[in-house]
Parts: C-alpha cells; sequence; structure tokens
C-alpha cells in the first residue's frame, strides 16, 4: 500500500512539474516494485523501480543501436535515391529538348530545291539514254549499222 501511494505521490510530482504534462505522450502502469513508462511516440518502454532511496529507470526494449543503424542505412539510401533523381532529371530535360528540336523540325529537313531535282533527272535521262543504246548496239548482228 506504502508502495502504491509513492508511485501515486511521483506521478503527480512528475505531472505538476511539467515532466509528464506532454499532450499525453507517455503512459505510467504500476508494475510489480516499480512502474513501466511507456513513450507512445517512439514506442520506448522504461521500467523504473526505487532501489534503496532512489529510483532507477532501465530501458526495457532499447533497440536504439538497431534503430539506429537502420535509421544510418536509410538516409544513405535517400542519399543515393536524391543523387540517381537529380541524374535523371538532367538527362530527361536534355531528351525533351532534343525531342522539341525534333518536333520544331521542318527547317531542319530541308528538300532539294527544283534546281537540284532537275539535275537529278538530267543525271538519270542520259544514263538511261546510254542504257537504251547500249541495249540497240548489243541487238545489232556484227556488221549492221541501224
Amino acid at each position: 500500500m506504502m508502495r502504491l501511494a509513492t508511485l501515486g505521490l511521483l506521478a503527480s510530482l512528475l505531472t505538476a512539474t511539467g515532466a509528464l504534462a506532454d499532450d499525453g505522450r507517455f503512459a505510467i502502469k504500476p508494475a510489480g516494485d516499480g512502474f513501466i513508462k511507456l513513450d507512445k511516440k517512439t514506442g520506448g518502454l522504461t521500467h523504473c523501480r526505487q532501489v534503496d532511496t532512489a529510483w532507477t529507470c532501465k530501458a526495457l526494449n532499447d533497440e536504439s543501436g538497431e534503430l539506429n543503424a537502420s535509421v544510418e542505412q536509410l538516409l544513405q539510401d535517400a542519399a543515393k535515391i536524391k543523387q540517381e533523381n537529380k541524374a535523371l532529371r538532367t538527362k530527361v530535360a536534355r531528351l525533351e529538348e532534343k525531342l522539341a528540336k525534333l518536333e520544331a523540325g521542318p527547317d531542319k529537313l530541308k528538300l532539294p530545291s527544283d534546281q537540284d531535282v532537275d539535275k537529278i533527272m538530267g543525271f538519270f535521262e542520259k544514263l538511261f539514254e546510254r542504257f537504251l543504246e547500249f541495249a540497240r548496239k548489243a541487238q545489232e548482228k556484227p556488221g549492221e549499222q541501224t
């Protein structure tokens, strides 16, 4: 009974001093020879008890080492992802510029002028005439002339 009174007194003192007046972050429950404090924000459990005339508290689920390692790994992964994201954004910007140039590019694709087409047609006409002349000569019998 004395312990419950001491526990109640301790809880009221902590609340009065503002240590627990934090919008319900902590929950305190009696446990055997002391109490257990639950940090609702982090999930940390602490067992507090009176040893001789002093109160001592011990973390029950201290996984801070593992948690810190996990947080560190997540921070490293986030930094790597940020670098990759920046590189990809730069690459996408360059590709979008190239695409814009291609889409706006009728002036980039130059069609031959009428003079160029006339030159090419003249070349093919001469080539065709020479081919026909060759075919005619190939059909002639030796000694014949047409």
